[in-house]
């Protein structure tokens, strides 16, 4: 399995006036991403609106973001859900529309435990077969995957890669200090990625490359 590296922008999901989706606008937007040289995207992103679209929603973004990307960069889709019944079907859902990676959030709904925590990324691992980056972001979310849980997941050879949004720019070291190169390490803060880089990180999911592609890159 190829390991991820690069930048990876979390894409905006464009809408129209009325609310209604902009798939037109979506397509042209990832297109403009490729062609300034990204390595892959990211679509459904929490701030991409994520949890707020209906599930027919969330497959024509999925299937009109495999169209336009054309297997050029790996496409990898949030999955932001509330249970894991709902986590795992999902995933195997995205993975039919075109997916080929996701970046899985923690439950929104529940403040879970490590334990809680690393069963949660067991069982959506376990559900397809696409390669998984954790979103950590306990700042928004409450939840923090930390060295501890990401040893209880070192041995799901599906998860590989963190993308780092404690805000903690020590964390970095902290996951290499306790694993090694067993994760690929994203940087998940904008204003984190100069030091980020210096510490090691392998890949960067950002927000501002939608704006500025090309000086991103």
């Amino acid at each position: 399995m190829r390991r991820w590296a690069g930048v990876f922008p979390a894409v905006t999901t464009k809408l129209q006036q009325g609310g209604a989706l902009d798939i037109g606008a979506t397509q042209t937007s990832i297109e403009r991403l490729i062609q300034n040289g990204v390595s892959g995207v990211v679509v459904l992103p929490m701030l991409g609106e994520n949890a707020s679209l209906s599930p027919q929603e969330r497959e024509s973004v999925i299937r009109a973001a495999s169209e336009v990307v054309g297997g050029r960069v790996p496409l990898l889709c949030g999955l932001a859900e509330i249970s894991t019944v709902n986590a795992t079907r999902s995933a195997k859902s995205y993975q039919s529309f075109g997916a080929e990676g996701l970046m899985v959030f923690p439950s929104l709904a529940y403040m879970t435990d490590g334990r809680e925590t690393a069963e949660w990324f067991k069982a959506i691992a376990a559900s397809s077969d696409l390669p998984i980056m954790i979103y950590n972001n306990p700042i928004a979310y409450k939840v923090d995957v930390t060295p501890d849980v990401l040893r209880e997941l070192a041995d799901v050879p599906a998860i590989q890669c963190s993308k780092e949004e404690s805000g903690d720019i020590r964390r970095v070291t902290d996951i290499y200090n306790e694993l090694g190169n067993r994760f690929s390490v994203f940087c998940g803060v904008d204003d984190l990625i100069l030091e980020s880089m210096a510490l090691g990180t392998t890949g960067w999911v950002s927000g501002m490359t939608n704006t500025w592609p090309k000086e991103c890159v």
